[in-house]
């Protein structure tokens, strides 16, 4: 639970500084950051068997967020 906490925190303030001026992007970010939370339902069901699962498609997403908002800068 807490590394999941981990992961959000930064992409929630990462969301509210690209609001004030990024709003399409703050969205992107906001659309990934939701699969990203839908997956991490599925992977606290059962960590051990949905960890190499949350790795291929989950952590991308954070990253594709990450990039999102590094163009956005």
């Amino acid at each position: 639970m807490i590394a999941c906490a981990v992961m959000v925190l930064p992409q929630v303030i990462r969301i509210v500084l690209l609001g004030w001026g990024r709003p399409i992007e703050a969205c992107i970010v906001v659309a990934l950051l939701g699969g990203q939370i839908w997956m991490m339902q599925r992977l606290l069901r059962d960590p051990v068997k949905e960890a190499y699962w949350y790795s291929g498609f989950g952590v991308p997403l954070c990253v594709l967020g990450m990039m999102a908002s590094a163009v956005a800068v």
